[in-house]
């Protein structure tokens, strides 16, 4: 909006036409903070709307219903994700390096931006098949990567031959949405402390549940702690 004098000195505010692209970037930035804050169910085009600066209309000339402009802003957060996990990734050598790194990027996207990723987590998951032709893709890529991390280690000889790859990604994945559900839900994410349940995480992928004998323990802690030192020197590197 801006102000304008009419020719009898009165002050007017008129609309600013945008170039296509802006105002639909305009659009998504404000559907985001009304989804985020609100929740997909209690938001309205309307808010969505006033926080663009544009009117209700001219929502509708983008996105066709309200589904579809919260699948068109999750698409564009999977896209920027993906966007810096391909250029982040590359520079690891290491699988268990990578892996930790992919672990410690999905719970800071958790606590950076809890409400956007409670509502993937709830309306995606719970409305796949709305969301599948648009979203589907973006998540197989962007879950694909700690896949990748796993078949790498595999190969390399880091990780037990005989990994069911999809059901520990899943696993991943899950463990870190349900451990963290409780700072997300509330969109209070202060007290998360993203470092621990890294390491939480890692340390159970790497050690799994069965119980060893004290021999076992001992080499495997000596090799825990070797494979530490060089996943922090390799951490170290990258920053």
């Amino acid at each position: 909006m801006v102000n304008e004098l009419s020719a009898g000195g009165e002050e007017r505010k008129t609309r600013v036409r945008l170039p296509k692209n802006r105002r639909r970037n305009q659009i998504l930035d404000a559907a985001e903070e009304v989804f985020s804050d609100r929740g997909y169910e209690v938001a309205t085009i309307a808010e969505v709307a006033v926080l663009a600066g544009t009117a209700e209309g001219n929502v509708y000339r983008y996105f066709e219903t309200k589904r579809d402009l919260l699948a068109s802003v999750i698409a564009r957060w999977y896209e920027a994700a993906i966007a810096e996990l391909e250029e982040k990734t590359v520079s690891f050598e290491g699988s268990g390096a990578r892996l930790e790194f992919l672990i410690h990027f999905h719970i800071c996207a958790l606590r950076d931006n809890p409400g956007l990723l409670g509502l993937i987590i709830r309306e995606v998951r719970t409305h796949n098949d709305t969301y599948k032709s648009v979203i589907g893709n973006l998540n197989r890529r962007y879950t694909g990567y700690v896949s990748q991390a796993l078949i790498d280690g595999v190969a390399a000889g880091d990780f037990n031959p005989n990994l069911p790859i999809s059901l520990v990604r899943d696993m991943v994945f899950g463990c870190i949405e349900h451990h963290t559900w409780r700072y997300v839900s509330q969109k209070d994410t202060s007290e998360m402390d993203v470092e621990m349940m890294t390491q939480e995480v890692i340390m159970l992928l790497r050690s799994g549940i069965e119980r060893r004998t004290s021999l076992e323990d001992g080499a495997e802690a000596l090799k825990a702690a070797k494979a530490h030192i060089r996943l922090a020197e390799d951490i170290l590197n990258h920053i």
